[in-house]
């Protein structure tokens, strides 16, 4: 079994303080010394129970170092179970440039927060051959369930196999996934609200960050996704997690993958951990990005990487705007 983490994400040291009458003291530094917009603070659960037994997650109020509320989120990715089983206190700050410290304080209210509007979502969409729907309030993500494979979408001329990662360029903040799959099929590849619109497309390519098992010479992909569950669904962060049927990969012998990926509010790209058994000794891993020709009207592409190929972004532009892709590993 392996694991691989992909997508860049800037990591915090992070420490709980002592239980005080205001509630629990949360200290959070980093040693970089540029500004640091939107940073994720995530904070274990069991790390602030310790502390404080019996914290409930829509009974809680952060306070950013000047007294300020903080939108924040309890995640439950167990929904099923007996007793509070919370995963992380999720919330975000801005660290002005030369800011290494802040103190948060996490205090415990009577009274049940209201819901706040969303800006991390994810859902599973069936009345589209299974899709799997992600967004924040930079961009969005789709990734295709075995329906898209079947006999339901030859028959009108939509079937497709293929494990890679869909963007929509987005041009607002709000939520606009359900909007979109409204709109239809060919109406959310036009901007006609100017909300964003469907520029990529991927085919059976791996898109925006899709994985695959490299011999050296062919890579070896799996089918689309077999099983889906959305962990944890905003407002700060979106979890789901995606499941694989074994797959051929050539000298490899059978592969499996789970995928479980993070959408956090603020940000420009996911987390993703790869979790691979294989039949075989060894593997590569190849994290892939669709480089679209002319032909596809893509007559701009920028592919910038890192000298130790730890991290690739790629820049494109047609008729419709420009989309920049990126991966880290």
């Amino acid at each position: 079994m392996r694991r691989v983490n992909h997508a860049a994400i800037a990591a915090l040291l992070l420490g709980t303080g002592a239980s005080f009458a205001a509630g629990v003291s949360i200290t959070v530094t980093h040693d970089l010394d540029a500004a640091r917009p939107a940073s994720v603070i995530a904070v274990p659960f069991k790390d602030l129970d310790a502390v404080s037994p019996g914290l409930r997650m829509y009974h809680l109020v952060v306070r950013d170092p000047k007294g300020h509320p903080l939108t924040l989120q309890v995640t439950n990715y167990q929904h099923d179970h007996h007793g509070a089983l919370y995963d992380d206190l999720v919330f975000s700050y801005g660290f002005a440039r030369g800011e290494k410290r802040a103190v948060f304080t996490l205090e415990s209210v009577a009274t049940a927060t209201p819901p706040v509007t969303p800006c991390a979502y994810a859902r599973l969409v069936p009345e589209r051959f299974d899709d799997l729907a992600w967004e924040n309030d930079r961009i969005a993500h789709r990734m295709y369930g075995m329906a898209l494979d079947g006999p339901a979408a030859a028959a009108v001329g939509e079937k497709l196999r293929g494990s890679g990662v869909d963007v929509w360029a987005k041009r607002v903040t709000y939520p606009i996934v359900d909007r979109w799959y409204q709109k239809g099929h060919d109406q959310l590849h036009k901007d006609g609200e100017g909300e964003g619109l469907d520029l990529y497309s991927i085919g059976g390519a791996r898109g925006d960050g899709g994985t695959g098992i490299w011999d050296g010479q062919k890579l070896w992909t799996s089918d689309n996704f077999a099983q889906s569950q959305v962990l944890s669904n905003g407002p700060r962060r979106a979890v789901i997690r995606l499941g694989y049927a074994p797959w051929d990969a050539g000298a490899a012998g059978s592969v499996e993958e789970q995928k479980q990926i993070t959408v956090d509010c603020g940000r420009n790209l996911d987390q993703v951990e790869s979790t691979f058994k294989f039949a075989g000794a060894e593997a590569t891993v190849a994290i892939g990005l669709t480089e679209h020709p002319p032909a596809e009207g893509f007559p701009t592409a920028v592919l910038t990487r890192a000298p130790d190929d730890r991290w690739m972004s790629l820049w494109e532009e047609n008729k419709d705007g420009g989309l920049g892709t990126a991966r880290g590993g």
